[in-house]
């Protein structure tokens, strides 16, 4: 359906414009701009041409991919047995729209903005990253559940920034083995922490949460995630890498602990890493496989850890900048305006 609209939306004369959830990086890493680059296009085949950053890239920066992500990515492009392939060609979707409009912010990602709209000759106009709205009042009638109330109290007796904050999304299901990893790497870690687990995950290890109770809570439903995250005794998350989460972080100024799970999580994390706003948990390169010595050693490091001071302050630096509702506001308005000069979109 994708490709049918982004082939047929100019014979009808119909506008395009391609809204994109996430950074930019995850456009011009994965797309290959085949009009524009030509035979460099037909060159990454290999599992190593993913391990860095595309080589028409001009710019420098570490991103890529390890040797075990390269390999679930050559999986999922296989051609299955009915003979379609289970993805598409986003340079044909890319190539046909009038107007890349992207959640993103050139505080965050100025030389890939500019390299997309290089690329493709089009415009590309970041609208900012959206973060939730933070009017947080508990007397405000709607604000207010028994669950908030059961979280707050718990938060309230911690010490600030002290707490990690725990989840990993919907769409992560950690397998047995690295669930208890990641348990034993918590515990090891001796922080305080808030770890919420979604529905259906695998069991923890036993007695884990009896011999964690006084420092840590394991919350089993649903939970008010920008809340938790603006309460003062957060002082960092362990997170997925998913786009949402990691823009909440950001806005809060919180150091991240990545363990990501998916191809466009780890190039998040990648960029994070550049940014040293967060840290990455040693995997195996083969694998994936990681242990719960490099999961304490990476909280430890990004929230207690003397060495681990900078990524603590360039995380805040990156929060204050990101709270600016001026900046966010201004946004709104140049993309607005950006529709206006594009006559045919209003």
């Amino acid at each position: 359906m994708i490709l049918q609209l982004a082939g047929c939306h100019r014979s009808l004369k119909i506008p395009c414009a391609y809204f994109s959830p996430c950074p930019a990086w995850s456009i011009c890493f994965f797309d290959t701009p085949k009009e524009q680059i030509g035979d460099a296009a037909t060159t990454r085949t290999k599992h190593e041409d993913y391990y860095g950053p595309p080589k028409w890239i001009s710019f420098p920066t570490n991103i890529g991919l390890r040797p075990y992500e390269v390999t679930k990515l050559f999986e999922d492009v296989k051609v299955n047995e009915t003979g379609a392939s289970p993805v598409f060609d986003l340079n044909i979707a890319n190539s046909g729209c009038d107007m890349f409009i992207i959640r993103s912010s050139r505080d965050l990602e100025p030389d890939w903005l500019d390299y997309l709209a290089e690329f493709y000759n089009k415009p590309v106009v970041p609208v900012g990253l959206l973060p939730p709205s933070m009017q947080i009042r508990d007397s405000d009638e709607e604000e207010i559940s028994l669950d908030w109330l059961q979280i707050k109290a718990w938060l309230d007796t911690q010490e600030p920034s002290s707490v990690v904050y725990i989840a990993f999304g919907s769409e992560v299901k950690l397998s047995h083995e690295n669930q208890n990893e990641l348990a034993f790497g918590i515990e090891l870690s001796g922080l305080p922490f808030f770890w919420v687990l979604r529905k259906g995950s695998v069991e923890l290890p036993d007695r884990f949460e009896d011999r964690t109770e006084d420092r840590g809570v394991v919350w089993k439903t649903w939970a008010p995630q920008p809340k938790i995250l603006a309460h003062g005794s957060i002082g960092g998350c362990l997170t997925h890498c998913g786009s949402g989460s990691m823009i909440e972080n950001l806005y809060f100024g919180h150091v991240v602990v990545m363990l990501p799970f998916l191809l466009d999580q780890a190039l998040y994390s990648r960029v994070m890493e550049e940014k040293k706003v967060g840290i990455e948990i040693p995997r195996n390169e083969q694998d994936g496989s990681f242990t719960r010595s490099s999961v304490s050693k990476s909280l430890r490091l990004a929230m207690v850890d003397e060495e681990g001071s900078a990524y603590r302050n360039n995380a805040k630096d990156i929060g204050n900048k990101f709270r600016n509702k001026d900046l966010h506001n201004q946004y709104i308005h140049d993309f607005i305006a950006s529709l206006h000069n594009n006559h045919k979109y209003v």
